[in-house]
């Protein structure tokens, strides 16, 4: 009775068709943003990592989710719209695109990549959904139950992108030792590298027909790993980066130092893969102090904020029979800087101690998407306004402009 279900609902899943209702959409897309790969594209200059691991980002639109729904931020107009194409759907069951939080829900926007004008997303019980740009045309690529070679099928999760694949990882085995998974749109299988190769890496970044990654991080720490696309060599990587974003050629990490036995930050690791050439920007020498996290990388700037806790006020909060004083704190102090990728001409360029950054960030023009939020103490009550998802504009000499709430339309 099951596998009769699974084969109804993949039926009806080829026999859906959409409506599009919103504005003209981009299906010519070049696809050169940090979620897509086209495979057409030069492997030597392919690439997909990212901070905002939360945010996919498309030539023509940003997709976030909020709210128990996934929308669009569309950078024609400037707005967010329902990712759902149907003027009739209420987004209330798994047949519709917008609809993350029911069981058997389409898709997952943090393992899902884009690869020639198609989406393809890993669900964590086996199955490889995909569907068109403009949501039509879904289809069930791959499902583990009927597959005879016994692939290593549940608890799938994060995707990356390269050539015409989709990497994964599964931990259905053992969560300490993560298999490394890897879907050919082509021929719609599913190769479990670990099990052929004996190899246990976790792939972060993809770069000239290369993979980097880590490993069982419970018995190799921060130990780096370079590898085939085959996963069969796998050496130690002797000038490991912590990738935390990348553009083109140009990842950069967080630089460490050993304190008292314990890891403590201590700047911004830049790094050239195509030169080798391996830059780190020393915090003290900028005069800045603690932890950071990488908003955005462009061809010409990082940027980043320091994300140590900041007090921004006491509220009185009722427990039980007693009021409480509690501490209000935010992540950071509502300072964005940005570096040239040389390490010179540190700026801040943003500075509103009501404003809570965050990673989630995506710059293209001179516009910054992110999801950030204000927040203060306001009358001995913490206020928290500001919708899921904010634009600001980027003036001439750098510096950025108030964050603005990004009007949803249903």
């Amino acid at each position: 009775m099951k596998k009769l279900f699974a084969l109804f609902l993949a039926f009806t899943l080829l026999c859906l068709t959409a409506c599009n209702t919103k504005p003209p959409i981009d299906t010519t897309s070049s696809g050169e943003s940090n979620g897509e790969n086209p495979i057409e594209k030069d492997l030597t200059d392919q690439i997909r990592v990212s901070a905002s691991s939360n945010l996919i980002d498309l030539t023509s639109r940003i997709i976030f989710e909020t709210d128990g729904l996934i929308y669009y931020y569309s950078k024609a107009d400037g707005k967010a719209y329902v990712y759902c194409f149907d003027p009739l759907c209420e987004h209330t069951d798994y047949m519709c695109l917008a609809n993350p939080a029911v069981p058997g829900a389409l898709w997952d926007i943090r393992s899902t990549v884009f690869i020639g004008n198609r989406f393809y997303s890993v669900t964590g019980t086996g199955q490889i959904i995909s569907f068109a740009f403009d949501g039509s045309d879904k289809r069930i690529e791959y499902d583990a139950e009927y597959d005879l070679t016994n692939v290593n099928t549940n608890l799938w999760g994060g995707a990356e992108a390269y050539g015409q694949y989709v990497y994964f990882t599964s931990r259905a085995d053992d969560i300490y030792h993560p298999h490394l998974l890897r879907f050919n749109i082509d021929t719609k299988t599913v190769e479990d590298l670990t099990e052929q190769t004996g190899n246990y890496i976790v792939s972060n970044y993809f770069y000239n027909e290369k993979i980097y990654g880590h490993g069982n991080s419970f018995e190799t720490g921060q130990t780096r790993f370079v590898a085939d696309l085959d996963l069969k060599s796998v050496e130690i990587d002797e000038n490991p980066i912590y990738i935390l974003d990348a553009v083109g050629s140009i990842a950069v990490g967080k630089a460490y130092e050993e304190v008292d036995g314990k890891a403590k930050v201590i700047g911004i690791e830049i790094y050239n893969f195509k030169t080798g050439d391996r830059r780190t920007i020393l915090f003290e020498a900028l005069g800045l102090d603690g932890n950071c996290a990488i908003g955005a990388v462009t061809e010409e700037y990082i940027y980043f904020y320091q994300s140590e806790l900041f007090d921004i006020g006491t509220i009185i909060v009722n427990k039980g029979d007693k009021e409480v004083e509690t501490k209000v704190q935010k992540r950071n102090n509502g300072k964005l800087y940005r570096i040239n990728l040389d390490g010179t001409n540190l700026m801040c360029v943003y500075d509103n101690p009501d404003y809570e950054l965050s990673s989630d960030m995506i710059i293209y023009g001179d516009r910054v998407v992110m999801r950030g939020q204000y927040l203060c103490v306001e009358a001995g009550k913490k206020k928290i306004w500001g919708g899921a998802i904010q634009v600001a504009t980027i003036n001439p000499d750098g510096t950025i402009g108030e964050f603005v709430e990004v009007e949803v339309l249903q």
